[in-house]
């Protein structure tokens, strides 16, 4: 989710450039078994912080990456006790 101001099409692109993210992450990504989807929602914020999409679809490749290295690393942490 983002409060950057973008229109259907906008997010749309959001959403497939932050699944690249995925492939930033696992190792092979893309296959049939991994379940993987990426939703892009805007809460349509202010016009006077308006940002190029570019440096949303940026953020959002980065924020799945992180988030998705971070869940199998809390995950080795609670099986290690």
């Amino acid at each position: 989710m983002t409060d950057a101001r973008l229109d259907k099409s906008q997010a749309f692109r959001v959403a497939g450039v932050a699944h690249d993210g995925i492939a930033r992450a696992v190792r092979p990504a893309h296959t049939d078994l991994d379940g993987d989807t990426v939703f892009c929602v805007s809460a349509g914020g202010d016009a006077r912080f308006d940002v190029p999409t570019v440096l949303v679809q940026t953020a959002a490749a980065d924020a799945v990456a992180r988030a998705i290295v971070r869940g199998v690393q809390a995950d080795r942490e609670a099986r290690r006790g």
